[in-house]
């Protein structure tokens, strides 16, 4: 965030913060007519007339050079505003406000924020309790991105002085409580602003960081998981995006974890493992990065684009490592107050034991819709393009089932005129609708739920198919800082035809049976996470997930249990 880059009405309400133009201390020695003059004329903001005065009247050349800074900040001209100021604490560094004044004017300069902070630190130890030299010091520790700080800082700045630094105070608390994930704090310093400084651009301003933080919520609320054996991936969250139209955000995470997974091969009931995989349980380690920008934003039109990765490291089961970067581009569009039109396009490539593995195509048009204090809802539809990169072997033809095969081979044969490499190939085009909302009990409680309908057209006839998902979830803030998210989805599949994967036994050297009826499956997921903020930077969390694909093809018929520990690092401007 660049918060020195405000807006004009930003930066009239940011300086008239109890600076006003008034005389220089020394001006009583000029004549009574000609100081009265430039006292009136600073009142009307006439600077440089009031200034000229002054000189020709031989005023003392501290406090005019300051006047000249206090000048030079009210037109936002930050570079003469420092001269001056610097020029004037040459001559007299006693002269009231002064470090104050230096400590803004270094800030808005944006070359030197430890400069800024130094006369900042100048001005509290003169004037320990000035509202706002807490709000500079808040603004400085929010562009140094000490998010925690900042909105500490901000906060007491309004208690001290709520009629000097109010409504940007709880306006920049508001946003550093949501740079800290803090979301009920920083809901509501933000609504203060929209009940307290109504039509005003600070209340249209925190309408619209609401908005957003509401649904980039409903966006996290609801990832959708999409398995394909070691790889995994969950639509990603677009982040907390500010609503001052000259501040872009950029954001990065990195996290590393240690996972237990019972079924790292999905192994189905009754079926064997291969010969060259000792068991279908290892543990390994996982890691994962994300870095985000937005690229623009004008008026109610935004859009950025994000990079992530995830990468596995198995102990043992060194065959099912992976790699998955993706990239995100997103276009937003506010509608009205109420109202969020987002265009996103995904695109992942994969890789299974340093062998291509998957890449997708997925965009996604979705609307977002506030309802206030009743919550927000997501309304989506998503459309795929998936190329999995792997071949599939056409076995051996057999004469019957049962029966030995034409030939003397070391695996089973199949069923006359099946094509397995044909028949099994995933390559194909899905598309998912659905409705999803979040509901806000308390500031501590939030529900979600939501319905999802899937439907996957492959090129080969095994992965054809319709699905049916229903979600429920909840986040809870627990004591000790400890942070609760449960979530919990039943999905019904039924495929357009039988599968063309037998039922275990099957015997080497001899033909397999296919069952006529259509494959079908249902699936339990169940998610518990427990995190808690180590500090402003540093997220510790555990996990445990549990999956249950019940089906009617016993090579697809598994469970599967994932225990996690995680450190995420996340940085935010």
């Amino acid at each position: 965030m660049r918060t020195r880059r405000v807006s004009p009405a930003a930066a009239a309400a940011l300086f008239l913060l109890g600076l006003g133009l008034a005389a220089p201390a020394s001006a009583a020695d000029v004549p009574e007519v000609l100081r009265l003059r430039a006292e009136s004329l600073l009142a009307e903001g006439r600077c440089s007339e009031a200034l000229a005065l002054l000189e020709r009247a031989g005023a003392d050349p501290a406090p005019v050079a300051q006047l000249r800074g206090r000048c030079a900040i009210r037109d936002q001209r930050w570079s003469e505003a420092v001269a001056a100021l610097e020029e004037a604490q040459r001559l007299d560094p006693a002269l009231p406000e002064l470090n104050l004044e230096l400590g803004i004017a270094r800030f808005h300069q944006g070359e030197d924020l430890g400069a800024a902070a130094e006369a900042l630190a100048a001005a509290r130890a003169a004037t320990p309790d000035a509202p706002a030299v807490a709000l500079y010091e808040g603004l400085v520790a929010l562009e140094r991105a000490d998010v925690r700080e900042a909105a500490l800082r901000l906060e007491a700045a309004r208690r001290a002085g709520p009629l000097e630094v109010e409504p940007v105070a709880s306006y920049y608390a508001g946003i550093a409580w949501q740079r800290a994930r803090e979301q009920e704090k920083a809901r509501e310093a933000l609504e203060r602003v929209q009940r307290e400084s109504p039509g005003t651009p600070w209340a249209q301003a925190a309408a619209a960081a609401l908005t957003r933080a509401q649904a980039e919520a409903a966006t996290r609320g609801f990832p959708d998981r999409r398995d394909t054996q070691a790889v995994q991936q969950a639509d990603r969250p677009l982040g907390t995006l500010a609503p001052d139209q000259e501040q872009l955000q950029r954001w990065a995470a990195f996290s590393v974890g240690a996972e237990y997974d019972d079924n790292v091969v999905l192994r189905g009931s009754g079926v064997e493992l291969p010969s060259d995989i000792a068991n279908d349980s290892d543990a390994r380690l996982v890691f994962t990065a994300e870095a985000g920008m937005e690229l623009f934003r004008s008026g109610d039109w935004s859009g950025g684009v994000i990079a992530a990765y995830y990468g596995s490291a198995h102990e043992d089961l060194n065959e099912f490592n992976s790699q998955y970067p993706t990239l995100t581009g997103w276009l937003d569009r506010r509608l009205d107050e109420a109202n969020t039109l987002r265009l996103q396009y995904d695109f992942g490539y994969a890789w299974v034991d340093a062998d291509p593995f998957l890449l997708h195509h997925t965009f996604t048009p979705a609307l977002f819709h506030d309802w206030g204090e009743s919550g927000t809802t997501r309304l989506f539809v998503s459309f795929d393009w998936n190329n999995f990169l792997f071949g599939n072997d056409d076995v051996e033809d057999g004469v019957g089932v049962g029966l030995a095969c034409p030939t003397a081979t070391t695996t089973p044969c199949a069923p006359a005129g099946l094509n397995e490499e044909s028949a099994r190939n995933r390559d194909g085009f899905g598309m998912r609708a659905g409705l999803d909302h979040v509901y806000r009990v308390n500031d501590r409680l939030s529900l979600r739920g939501g319905y999802r309908y899937h439907r996957y057209s492959s090129r080969g006839r095994e992965w054809s198919s319709q699905a049916h998902e229903g979600i429920l979830g909840l986040r809870a803030r627990l004591p000790l800082e400890l942070v609760l998210d449960v979530q919990g989805s039943y999905t019904y599949e039924p495929y357009r035809n039988p599968s063309t994967f037998p039922d275990p036994p099957v015997l080497n050297g001899f033909q397999y049976a296919l069952s006529d009826v259509r494959r079908r499956e249902d699936t339990v997921q169940v998610d518990v996470i427990v995190e808690r903020p180590v500090n402003e930077w540093l997220t510790a969390s555990v996990r445990y997930s549990y999956v249950d694909n019940d089906s009617n093809r016993d090579v697809f018929d598994y469970d599967r249990n994932i225990f996690g520990g995680y450190l995420t690092v996340r940085f935010q401007r």
